[in-house]
């Protein structure tokens, strides 16, 4: 028996899109957040216009509370909404990978990340909010696309095209967020010598990492044409939580470690806030695992993969430390023999 790729036109559709904000990035990061900032505005107009609309209709459905199915598993079915619910909210942290090209980022981040968490969750409350009360939750989970069926509940199915576009937009806007940032994580990566050093340059004319944004859009289209949306989202979500779970260890262990070192950024609630963070996390990873195991393995052996890799850039960039402490001593050497020689 023998078995194909299948390529199918959301794979081609995502491949297109990637390489058009690979391009509009390339050029210059203000060009890129311009690009992102005028998509943002059309995205959230949609939403808040879906809101406003499908609030002030009257509902459809009976009460929420009244709507539950009784023969569910509400344990195993929370535990799999959950999955979607925090590829949604992914995005949180992801303009921090662009802290070296802010104004003023101890200020900034800080600032843009919880106002663009608090206007995420409101949005995301109120618009399940309108499709709760267009459909029951039974028929919600039966369709993919929720937001067409919603609007054509409330609205009239000669509507569902312009929910359609919102949905397009939205999802665009969401590559073109990752586009933007996701490519910034391998620059420090080759200074520090744990990457490829080629990837540790700034084009002398866009003043972008170029070679991290076209071989983040590469390796982007690739994974676009091995698994389907919702493949790929289980494997992210599950990896991601981990090094969540990380980098909140990494706060405690710094603050012991280096107590001394300059700290740009705040911890509200120290050391409660990221033990908390770290449980947070680590349940969410358990409760990935739990309810899609396969995934969740694909994804931590997709991180495993990257173990050997980061042993062995750091053994090279140890190396090269040594070497250059050496060539300074051999300097000072030969320095303080020609100045004694001098003396003579």
């Amino acid at each position: 028996m023998t078995s194909s790729l299948v390529i199918n036109g959301s794979q081609i559709g995502a491949a297109f899109a990637i390489a058009l904000l690979t391009a509009i990035n390339y050029l210059g990061v203000r060009e890129g957040a311009g690009f992102q900032n005028a998509v943002s505005v059309v995205k959230i107009g949609a939403l808040v216009a879906l809101v406003v609309i499908g609030l002030s209709l009257p509902a459809r459905i009976e009460p929420l509370w009244l709507a539950l199915p009784a023969d569910v598993d509400w344990g195993l079915a929370i535990g799999l909404a959950m999955i979607g619910v925090l590829w949604c909210y992914d995005g949180w942290y992801q303009a921090t990978f662009c802290g070296g090209e802010i104004r003023d980022p101890g200020r900034s981040l800080p600032r843009g990340i919880i106002i663009g968490t608090l206007i995420t969750l409101v949005l995301f409350i109120l618009v399940n909010l309108v499709y709760l009360r267009a459909l029951p939750i039974a028929e919600l989970g039966r369709v993919d696309g929720v937001g067409e069926a919603s609007v054509a509940a409330l609205f009239g199915s000669h509507w569902t095209w312009l929910m359609t576009l919102a949905v397009f937009v939205s999802i665009f806007g969401c590559l073109a967020s990752n586009v933007l940032t996701a490519p910034r994580i391998y620059l420090p990566m080759a200074q520090d010598r744990l990457f490829f050093r080629s990837f540790a340059t700034i084009h002398p004319v866009y003043r972008t990492p170029t070679m991290c944004i076209v071989a983040s859009g590469l390796w982007s289209t690739v994974l676009a044409f091995t698994g389907t949306y919702e493949q790929l989202g289980t494997y992210v979500i599950f990896a991601i939580f981990l090094f969540h779970a990380a980098t909140g260890a990494a706060v405690i262990v710094l603050r012991l470690t280096q107590s001394a070192a300059p700290r740009p950024y705040r911890t509200w609630g120290y050391p409660w806030t990221p033990i908390v963070f770290i449980l947070t996390s680590l349940g969410f990873v358990v409760n990935t695992l739990m309810v899609r195991p396969l995934e969740s393995l694909w994804g931590l052996f997709i991180v495993a993969l990257g173990l050997p890799a980061y042993g062995w850039w750091r053994r090279q960039a140890r190396l090269a430390s040594q070497r250059v402490a050496v060539r300074g001593s051999l300097r000072w050497k030969r320095s303080n023999s020609v100045s004694a020689r001098h003396d003579a």
